[in-house]
C-alpha cells in the first residue's frame, strides 16, 4: 500500500518538473532556474533509488480508480497557466511525500525535512517562472501602433481620445500626464485600464509607479532619470512589464539585462510634444533593434509620412502622440497609422561596419 502511494507521488513529481525544467530551458531559456528544477528532479531520482524494484512492482496505472480519463484531462490554456498547473502537481506530490516520509512503516527514503527544503524551493520557482512566462507572453503584444495619452494636448477627453484610438488600431496606451495631480491622474489611468483589461491591449503608465500599479496597468514605462528598473522590479507584482527609454546601444543592452519588456528608442524626428530629449536616428534605431531580443518602439515625432521609414527600420511599434490625440479624426488618424504595419516594407539597407 505504502509502495503504490510513493511510486504515484514520485512519477507525479518527476513528471511536473520534467515539465517545468523543459520551459525554463526550451521556452525562457534560463539556465539558473533549469539548474534549480534539475537539482530538485536529480534528488528525488537518487534519494529514491534503492526502493525501484519495490515501487515499481507496486505499480498498477490500470487499476488506479482515480485515473482521469483524456476528455477530463484536456484544458486551453497559456505557457503560464502550464506553469501553474505543473509546479501545483510538483508541490502537492511532495506534500504527500513528505507526510509519508514521517511514517516508520514507510521504505526509506528521504527525511521529510528535505522534501519541505524541495517544496519550499518549488515555490519560488513557480512564482519566477511564472512572472517571466506571463511577461514573455505579453511581450507578443508589444507590436504596432502604441498612443501616448498626454491630456494636455488631447483635442478632447483623454478617456474617449483612448476609444478613438483603440477603436482605429492601437495596441498599446500610455498615459503621460506632465500637467495634473496625481488624483486627476489615477482617475483617468483606472478609466483607460478598465478600457483596456481583457481587450489584448495593453496599457503602460509613464514615470509613475504607483498609479501603475493602483490603476491596474499592465506596467510602468520608465525614463533613465526615473526610478531604476532594478527598484521597480522589488516593488512591482509578478507579470508586471517595465518599458524604458532609451537613446543608444549601450542603454538598450543594459535595459534588457536590467529586465526591460522593451525599449523605446528616440527621439527620432523634432517634437514639440515633449521637450528636452535627446536626438537619434533612424540607423541608431536599426542598431538597437539588432542589438537587443526585446521589442523595440521607436518615438519621437512620428507621423503617417515618416513611420514606413521607421518600420523599415526594424521598430516593431511606433509610439505617437500628435499624430493621434490631437488631430480632428483621432480614429480615422489611428487607423492610417495602424494599417502601415501590415504593408510589407523592403529591408534597410545594412548598416557600415565601423
Amino acid at each position: 500500500m505504502h509502495e503504490r502511494l510513493l511510486d504515484a507521488n514520485l512519477n507525479r513529481a518527476s513528471e511536473g518538473l520534467r515539465v517545468l525544467e523543459d520551459v525554463a530551458r526550451f521556452a525562457v531559456s534560463s539556465k539558473e532556474i533549469s539548474s534549480r528544477i534539475a537539482d530538485i528532479r536529480h534528488f528525488l531520482r537518487i534519494a529514491y533509488s534503492e526502493q525501484t524494484a519495490a515501487l515499481l512492482s507496486a505499480r498498477d496505472a490500470t487499476g488506479d480508480p482515480g485515473a482521469i480519463t483524456e476528455e477530463q484531462q484536456s484544458r486551453t490554456g497559456s505557457m503560464p497557466t502550464l506553469v501553474t498547473v505543473n509546479a501545483k502537481r510538483v508541490e502537492e506530490a511532495l506534500r504527500s511525500l513528505e507526510e509519508m516520509s514521517k511514517i516508520k512503516s514507510v521504505i526509506h527514503g528521504p527525511a521529510a525535512k528535505d522534501l519541505k527544503k524541495c517544496r519550499f524551493e518549488l515555490y519560488d520557482i513557480e512564482k519566477i517562472l511564472f512572472g517571466i512566462c506571463l511577461r514573455a507572453e505579453n511581450r507578443l503584444k508589444l507590436k504596432g501602433l502604441y498612443v501616448i495619452i498626454d491630456p494636455s494636448v488631447c483635442v478632447g477627453d483623454p478617456i474617449k481620445i483612448t476609444t478613438l484610438a483603440i477603436e482605429g488600431g492601437a495596441k498599446v496606451i500610455q498615459l503621460r500626464d506632465k500637467a495634473n495631480e496625481k488624483g486627476a491622474q489615477l482617475v483617468i489611468a483606472r478609466a483607460i485600464a478598465k478600457l483596456t483589461k481583457g481587450s489584448g491591449i495593453l496599457f503602460f503608465v509613464n514615470d509613475h509607479l504607483d498609479l501603475a500599479l493602483s490603476s491596474g496597468a499592465d506596467g510602468v514605462h520608465v525614463g533613465q532619470k526615473d526610478m531604476p528598473l532594478a527598484e521597480v522590479r522589488k516593488i512591482a507584482p509578478v507579470g508586471f512589464m517595465v518599458g524604458v527609454s532609451t537613446n543608444n546601444v549601450s542603454e538598450a543592452k543594459q535595459a534588457e539585462a536590467d529586465g526591460a519588456d522593451y525599449v523605446s528608442v528616440g527621439r527620432l524626428f523634432p517634437t514639440t510634444s515633449k521637450h528636452d530629449t535627446r536626438p537619434a536616428d533612424l540607423t541608431r534605431l536599426q542598431e538597437i533593434k539588432r542589438a537587443v531580443s526585446v521589442p523595440v518602439a521607436a518615438i519621437g515625432g512620428i507621423n503617417e509620412s515618416n513611420l514606413p521609414s521607421v518600420l523599415k527600420h526594424g521598430a516593431d511599434m511606433a509610439a505617437v502622440i500628435s499624430a493621434v490625440v490631437s488631430q480632428k479624426d483621432v480614429r480615422g488618424s489611428a487607423a492610417k497609422l495602424a494599417g502601415m504595419f501590415k504593408k510589407e516594407l523592403p529591408k534597410p539597407k545594412p548598416i557600415p561596419s565601423v
